[in-house]
This record gives structure tokens, C-alpha cells and sequence, in this order.
């Protein structure tokens, strides 16, 4: 008889989750009491709307089995050879310190970028099958696109994404790890080191996966797979994905792929359930660089306002005026997560679920987007266009007077705002402290107010700005990504149940420069525990059952799409 692992972490919530738990129910007094204003009667239809189960809001997907599934692939994946061996490979990938860093030359002139090189030879060595079956090329020098022929033209090709870089480690936090950032140390439960879970564990995963497909089960696919490995997302792609896209649409159209699955989030338990969160969309993003140019001079006749005082003054009125209140978007993934959890959140009383059920009530938007951000802070966060100033510089001396000094300041733009709106309200503070001052007003190229004797400011991208994703589809793709989910914790793992919702990625991917090719851009990592491995810090590490279980997840994903024919 087949054996089937144990869910990691079983039953208990994380830190968040509990968080999260524990908000809700101080959130609902508040939301109580905005209903009864509406009416009694609006309670008590959301109640009766929940007990009958609110048909149509985060309906499950059936588990999707692949033809000529048997139960026994589940020993195949549990044998501890099995495992070992799944070590080695991803240890032996970590081992290579593919950083980026952020001021790094161009292709053939910083030798930096040369260690990908060794890392292409390591994965041409560690994957023969793959690279037997595969056509392999490279796309300005070090991206990968791998091309796996389907026998059925007509379908169109799945493509599974996935980055070769890692995030550098600062050299004064290498004593600080427990193991080397590059050793790939195994201790028996978690495999250590930078990139183990961002994101070399999922490109060691997906080859993991076809090579189970191709080596156990003469797998032949009649659907097209690509795999697309940038080499430079850590600094937001300027060799990698951003040329690698095009190439691919050259190939294929627009709107060529049937599913686009990249890095994201993954299982966690939130008010006694497990929910797989599949971000749907991403946060757009700005940042935003503001240079203020005032004349110099000695520092002991200065004038009232410096242009250091007059900058703190901008940061001081952004901070004051500008922060953002969430919003409540019906449109936006997070509106559905929500409503997911309204429906299937097994420890949530009936009002909160009424509530979260009845989110396109004008009174229950107007008391979420004044209260969320100090009652329920983690959901806030994913529905509010987020504003840092993260940087500022001015002045050269002490004794004199600062000629140039400038402002970098992030957003992270909500489902629901745009960034013209972004740029609007940003200008309309830096404005209103240019007339106070006197000072001229330069953005994006364009004048607005003219320079004058006491200097002027000038407004302008760090990066081209990028809008939230486009919102992929809750369709029969994304069923039968949810169906493979459901297969992977449910019965490869012992779960008691999956509830597979759409969420949404505050930080960008890859994926953004992949929008033309597919609706179906989906970003999920099949594996739990994911807010306690340390991503980007000290200690990176990931749990090697989890990174198992997205082997699992992906050799199944490709062969029930392989079955699919509707597109």
C-alpha cells in the first residue's frame, strides 16, 4: 500500500496566521456596529447567506489526478533515496553564488556575471535527461529557454518560470549564519544557504519534476512545456526576463500560453483552515527620485530654509498627507481571498464570515477603509498603495551650504489605484512646498513652475513605473492548477483539506514582463511553512519534504494539463 507523508507544522497556525486570527476578532465589534446602522437586517441575511454556504463566492475545484495515476508515485517521492539525492542537487546548486548586485556592469565587461557560467555547466551535468530531451538556449548570454516539443500543435505550450540569481549577502552578515550562505548544509530536515528558497529551489525543482516524468514514466507530452530562467530578477531584469520575453513572444504570439507559473506564496493555515494563496496580480511599483537644486554659500549668513530643510519638508507633508487608506477593489484577488476566508474559515464566527462575505456594502467598505490599517494590518498592507521614503542625501559640508540634495521614495501601487493618480497626488505636495518657497518645479520632463533665483526641484523615475498586473482569471487553468494543489496536500500529504484562493504578490516578479503572453499568469510556491525560512536573510533555508512536495506539484500540474484540450 502506497505511504503518504505527514502535513509539515499540522495544525498549528503560524505567527501571522494567529495574528491574523486575533485581529478579526477585534475587527468585527467595530464592523458590528457599521451594520447596525444599515439595519438589523443586513446581519441576519448574511448570516442565513453563510449558512446556506454563499454558492458562487471561492467554489473548490475538484482533485485533479492525471491519467494513469497510481497511488504508488507517492512511495516513489517519500523514498529517502529519493531525497538524498533531491539534496545533492539543489546543495550542489546553492554551492555556486550566483548574486546580482545592484550596481552591476554590462554583460562582458563586470566579470561578475562569469559564475553563470558555472552554473550552466553544473545543471547541463546534474540533468542529462533534461537537456537530452530539451532544446536548450541561451538569450543574451545567460538566460535559459528550455523547449520540450509537444506532439499536439494546437494546444498551446505551459511555461514555468524561475531565476537563476540570488540576492547578495552582505559580507559583514557571513558570520551571523549558522551555516556558510553558500554551503548548501543539509541538517536531516532543512537544506541552508542563499537562493535555497529564493529561487533556486524552484528551478531545481521543476527539473527535478520532468526528469521524474522523463526518466520514470517515458513521459511524451502532447503539450509544449517551456521553462524560462532569467538571471538577473534580483535587480529587476535588465539582461534577463526583459529581453527573454520578447524572444519568446517572437516565437509564439501574444497570447500563445495556455499558463505561466512563477515563484510566490504557498500554504498557510488561517482561522483553522489550509489555504493555498495563488497570487493573481501583482502590486504595480514607482520610485520615485526628487533632486532639489538651491544656491550654495557659506553657512554662517544662511537663508531661513535650506535646501535640506526645504527636502524634510516634502518628506515631512508625504508622510502627513499622503499615506493612502486600503482599497476596497471587488475587482482585486484580495476581495475574493477575503471572501474565501468568510467562507471557509472554520474558526470564524458567523457574523465575521456575513461580513467578509458582504464586502461591496458601502457601509462595511467605508468602515474597512477607515479602521483595516489599525485593526487588521497584514490584509491593509495588501490593499493600500504603500509609500517609504527610503533615502535622503544633501549637503557635501558642514560649514556649507547644500547645492544639491535629493529623495528616493517607493510605492507599491494597491488593485484598485493607477499611477497617474500616484503621480498626481505626489506632485500636488511637492508643488504646494515649491510655491511656499519659491523654488522652480521640474517633473518628468516637464516644466511646471519656472526656476527662480532660490533654486528648483526635479522629478523623476530611479525605473520606468509599472502599473498592478493584470488580475488572471479564476477559470478551468486555474482549476486545474487548484486540482493539482489539492492532489499534492491532500493525499500526497495528509492535510484534511485545501482551500486553494486567489491572493496577491506585493513584491514583482519576472512575471512582469510576461503579461502579453498569457491571461493565465499564475504565482505559487507548493509548500508550507514559508514565513518562517528567513527569504533574503540570515539563515535562508528551506524544508527539504516541502521542496518535495513541489516536485510533487509540478510533474502533476504538467500532466493534467497535458490532458486538458479546451485551449
Amino acid at each position: 500500500m502506497a505511504t503518504k507523508a505527514s502535513p509539515s507544522k499540522k495544525g498549528s497556525s503560524t505567527k501571522k496566521g494567529g495574528k491574523l486570527v486575533s485581529t478579526v476578532a477585534l475587527f468585527i465589534g467595530v464592523l458590528a456596529v457599521g451594520l447596525y446602522w444599515v439595519g438589523i437586517d443586513s446581519i441576519v441575511n448574511g448570516i442565513n447567506l453563510a449558512l446556506s454556504g454563499y454558492s458562487g463566492v471561492c467554489d473548490q475545484y475538484p482533485i485533479a489526478k492525471p491519467e494513469g495515476f497510481n497511488d504508488s508515485e507517492f512511495d516513489y517521492f517519500n523514498d529517502p533515496k529519493y531525497l538524498q539525492r533531491s539534496v545533492e542537487l539543489l546543495g550542489g546548486a546553492v554551492r555556486i553564488p550566483t548574486e546580482t548586485h545592484d550596481d552591476m556592469g554590462p554583460l562582458g565587461e563586470d566579470s561578475r556575471w562569469a559564475v553563470f557560467d558555472e552554473f550552466h555547466k553544473y545543471l547541463k551535468e546534474s540533468f542529462p535527461s533534461i537537456y537530452s530531451k530539451f532544446k536548450v538556449e541561451t538569450v543574451n548570454t545567460y538566460n535559459l529557454l528550455l523547449t520540450w516539443e509537444g506532439s499536439n500543435k494546437d494546444l498551446k505550450p505551459i511555461l514555468y518560470m524561475s531565476h537563476q540569481d540570488v540576492v547578495t549577502v552582505p559580507p559583514d552578515t557571513w558570520t551571523q549564519w549558522t551555516h556558510p550562505p553558500f554551503s548548501g548544509h543539509f541538517d536531516g530536515t532543512f537544506l541552508h544557504g542563499r537562493g535555497s528558497l529564493d529561487c533556486k529551489n524552484n528551478l531545481i525543482g521543476i527539473l527535478e519534476a520532468l526528469t521524474y516524468l522523463i526518466e520514470e514514466l517515458d513521459f511524451k507530452p502532447q503539450r509544449t512545456v517551456l521553462l524560462a530562467f532569467g538571471f538577473d530578477e534580483e535587480i529587476s531584469g535588465p539582461y534577463g526576463a526583459s529581453q527573454l520575453a520578447p524572444f519568446i513572444e517572437k516565437r509564439y504570439g501574444r497570447d500563445s500560453l495556455a499558463l505561466i507559473l512563477d515563484e510566490g506564496d504557498g500554504i498557510h493555515e488561517l482561522a483553522g483552515t489550509f489555504f493555498a494563496h495563488v497570487a493573481t496580480s501583482e502590486k504595480g511599483f514607482a520610485n520615485i527620485r526628487l533632486e532639489l537644486h538651491t544656491p550654495g554659500g557659506h553657512s554662517s549668513v544662511p537663508p531661513d530654509h535650506t535646501g535640506v530643510g526645504i527636502l524634510s519638508e516634502v518628506v515631512t507633508d508625504l508622510e502627513n498627507k499622503n499615506l493612502q487608506k486600503p482599497v476596497i477593489d471587488m475587482e482585486s484577488p484580495m476581495a475574493s481571498h477575503l471572501q474565501c476566508a468568510g467562507k471557509h474559515g472554520k474558526s470564524l464566527s458567523l457574523i465575521v464570515k456575513s461580513i467578509l462575505l458582504h464586502l461591496d456594502l458601502k457601509p462595511i467598505k467605508l468602515l474597512l477603509r477607515w479602521k483595516m490599517k489599525e485593526l487588521f494590518s497584514l490584509v491593509a498592507y495588501l490593499m493600500t498603495t504603500t509609500q517609504a521614503n527610503d533615502v535622503i542625501v544633501g549637503g557635501a559640508k558642514a560649514n556649507a551650504l547644500p547645492e544639491y540634495s535629493y529623495l528616493y521614495t517607493n510605492y507599491r501601487v494597491a488593485n484598485g489605484d493607477t499611477l497617474e493618480a500616484l503621480n498626481e497626488r505626489y506632485l500636488k505636495i511637492v508643488t504646494g512646498v515649491a510655491k511656499k518657497h519659491g523654488v522652480g518645479l521640474y517633473a518628468f520632463g516637464e516644466q511646471l513652475i519656472a526656476p527662480t533665483k532660490a533654486g528648483y526641484f526635479n522629478v523623476t523615475n530611479l525605473q520606468p513605473q509599472l502599473s498592478p498586473a493584470p488580475v488572471s482569471p479564476k477559470n478551468d487553468v486555474f482549476g486545474k492548477l487548484a486540482g493539482a494543489v489539492r492532489l499534492t496536500f491532500e493525499e500526497f500529504q495528509s492535510y484534511p483539506s485545501i482551500i486553494v484562493t486567489p491572493s496577491l504578490m506585493p513584491a514583482n516578479t519576472d512575471t512582469k514582463f510576461y503579461w502579453q503572453l498569457s491571461q493565465n499568469i499564475y504565482r505559487f510556491a507548493a509548500m508550507s511553512g514559508m514565513w518562517e525560512t528567513k527569504i533574503h536573510a540570515v539563515d535562508e533555508r528551506v524544508e527539504m519534504k516541502e521542496h518535495i512536495n513541489f516536485i510533487f506539484f509540478i510533474q502533476t500540474l504538467t500532466r493534467v494539463m497535458d490532458t486538458y484540450t479546451e485551449i
